[in-house]
């Protein structure tokens, strides 16, 4: 399968994988893939949603879980 190189390198740099079985013209816009390393690819990047998700979600807790207004008074007098 063909890609778009600059589409490639920024995978490579989200996921902080080299693919194999790549076969790149040095210049070229398009690299091509197996249909081996674009299953990786999507692997690695649904992995990488998830543990995003999850970090996401973990952010959202904790700002529940210690969130209190605070009046202006308390603002500037710390």
């Amino acid at each position: 399968m063909l890609i778009e190189k600059e589409l490639y390198d920024k995978v490579c740099e989200i996921t902080m994988t080299g693919y194999e079985e790549i076969i790149d013209n040095p210049g070229a816009k398009y690299i091509y893939a197996s249909d081996y390393t674009i299953t990786s690819i999507i692997e690695d990047l649904m992995y990488e949603i998830d543990r995003l998700q999850e970090k996401y979600e973990d952010l959202e807790q904790d700002l529940e879980d210690n969130y209190k207004p605070i009046t202006k008074e308390e603002m500037y007098l710390g």
